[in-house]
């Protein structure tokens, strides 16, 4: 008889088994045994051996898709090869740069190099949970006096304030527009803004860097493409060779262009139905799990 089993992080892996599908999301866990924890570095180095040891076990997401993604810039170098890939003018990436070496001269330098415009959003860089979602506004030039390093900038694309959180369950996505950042022009004159994600990306944030709940729709205002979507999500389950996958995008103004700013490994599915998250997972594990990594 099947049975559903809580994996206990604190036990051997091992002496809980055996499985024979293995549905994860250890991403605090790495980020903790990268930054030195020796428990967890222990749990990631026994899981890691233990999913070699059983290859007909099924496991969702698999170890290295989730060892890409689990820093910032990780993510980013996906997002990039998705891209890459995709080979479509209107699918595109931020301009980003990582900046570490303090000095307004040599911050200049590399975002002129790297094509990064004002305004940008600076993202930290740091493994940590608590960090990893803090983000700074930086408007202009006199914003890099006070600039907190080292981060990864990345030029802001203005986008009528809407989000659009992409959740991928193998062959299904489900697509839900949230609120977002409004529009901000380039000021020398306006000093940095701090924030969270967990502040301005919410379906029920109402932070005043928010455009509204429906975003503020303008001419420039351009809708998501459904088509996009679809192959966005399909060649990122390829490059990754996962599942569970939770994609964000935004809509330029003007130009339509569909911009990835993020990619996470196995998302909180909260906004999707009970029963279509359990319909579509279902029919995940008839299928299989993608085994496509890098194809």
């Amino acid at each position: 008889m099947s049975s559903i089993l809580q994996v206990d992080v604190n036990r051997s892996v091992a002496a809980q088994g055996p499985f024979d599908v293995f549905i994860h999301d250890f991403t605090d866990i790495v980020r903790e045994a990268e930054e030195g924890d020796t428990k967890a570095e222990m749990f990631v180095a026994e899981l890691s051996e233990y999913v070699s040891r059983h290859p007909n076990m099924v496991v969702m997401n698999p170890v290295a898709s989730w060892r890409l993604l689990h820093d910032r810039l990780g993510a980013q170098g996906v997002a990039a090869e998705v891209v890459k890939l995709l080979n479509d003018p209107d699918v595109i990436v931020p301009n980003r740069v990582y900046l570490e070496k303090s000095g307004v001269k040599n911050m200049m330098k590399n975002l002129k190099m790297a094509g990064v415009t004002f305004p940008f959003v600076c993202k930290s860089s740091s493994l940590l949970l608590a960090e990893h979602h803090k983000m700074t506004l930086v408007y202009g030039r006199r914003g890099l006096e006070s600039l907190d390093l080292p981060c990864a900038a990345e030029s802001f694309t203005n986008h009528s304030g809407i989000l659009h959180k992409i959740y991928v369950i193998g062959d299904t996505h489900f697509v839900y527009a949230r609120p977002s950042l409004k529009n901000f022009a380039m000021s020398d004159d306006l000093p940095n803004v701090q924030f969270s994600t967990s502040d301005v990306a919410k379906s029920d944030s109402v932070s005043p860097l928010n455009a509204g709940k429906r975003g503020e729709p303008t001419s420039q205002t351009s809708p998501v493409s459904d088509e996009k979507i679809s192959r966005i999500s399909d060649r990122m389950r390829h490059v990754l060779g996962s599942s569970l996958i939770g994609i964000d995008v935004i809509v330029q103004d003007g130009t339509g262009n569909h911009v990835i700013i993020d990619v996470n490994d196995f998302p909180g599915y909260h906004e999707v139905g009970t029963r279509e998250f359990q319909t579509a997972l279902l029919q995940l594990l008839r299928t299989g799990p993608c085994s496509c990594i890098g194809s």
